[in-house]
Parts: C-alpha cells; structure tokens; sequence
C-alpha cells in the first residue's frame, strides 16, 4: 500500500532492496573474505553467478513485488507455505524421490492452513432464491 501511495512501480522497488541489500553488503564483504586474495573465478563460474543473479535473484522480485501490487502482501506471504510442497514434487519429479503418506497429510495441513489464513473457501456457494 506504501509502494502504491506513493506511485512506485514494482520494479522500482525491487531495484531499490536489490541496490540497497549490494551496498551494504559489500564492505562487509571486502573486509571478511578479502576477494583480492582469492584466485579469479572460472568463466563457468562467473556465468553461473551471472545467471543466479538474473533469473534467480532480480527476475524473481520482479515477479514478487508485482505480485504484492496485484494480490497484496497476505496473498504473496502465503505463497511461502507452498515451498515445501513444490520441494516434494520437484524432488518425486526429477530425483525420483518417493512421496509417502505423511508428505500427502502435509499437502492437506498446508492446505488448509492456506485456506484458514486467506479466509476465502476454495469454492463459493452459488446463492439461490428459494421463493
């Protein structure tokens, strides 16, 4: 609601934590782990950090703080309950991981709790007119 009364745009946002969150964090980091003393990184490296840093890190605020503009920030919280679900099923899915019982009493705990907590049933009695 801030980021709205005050007319910024998502991106702006996400730009602004990412800028923030890099300058204070680098001090920090130059006086803890002295990079100068490191031997350079790999090409393959540096692609792979290049890439964590856009598709994982920048592409994903955006993603986030658009969803906070549309849904609200209750809504984009929740989506944080689901990260163990999707976990599961990325792991059944590519490592071949079983799903057991307790994990599927889970899917249903968290369920639930995502319905409780938005208030809003997964479906909606149609009202009828009895007369």
């Amino acid at each position: 609601r801030r980021f709205q009364a005050l007319k910024i745009k998502p991106s702006v946002g996400a730009f602004g934590q990412l800028a923030a969150s890099s300058i204070v964090a680098t001090p920090v980091i130059l006086y803890l782990d002295e990079p100068w003393t490191l031997p350079p990184p790999s090409a393959e490296v540096m692609m792979s950090v290049l890439a964590l840093s856009v598709f994982s890190t920048a592409l994903a605020y955006l993603i986030y703080f658009r969803l906070i503009q549309s849904a609200g920030a209750v809504n984009a919280a929740l989506v944080t309950l689901l990260v163990p679900v999707s976990a599961l099923v990325l792991g059944a899915t590519f490592l071949q991981e079983q799903i057991h019982l307790t994990h599927l009493i889970g899917f249903g705990l968290i369920s639930l709790g995502l319905i409780v907590v938005s208030g809003r049933p997964p479906y909606r009695r149609q009202a009828t007119d009895s007369g």
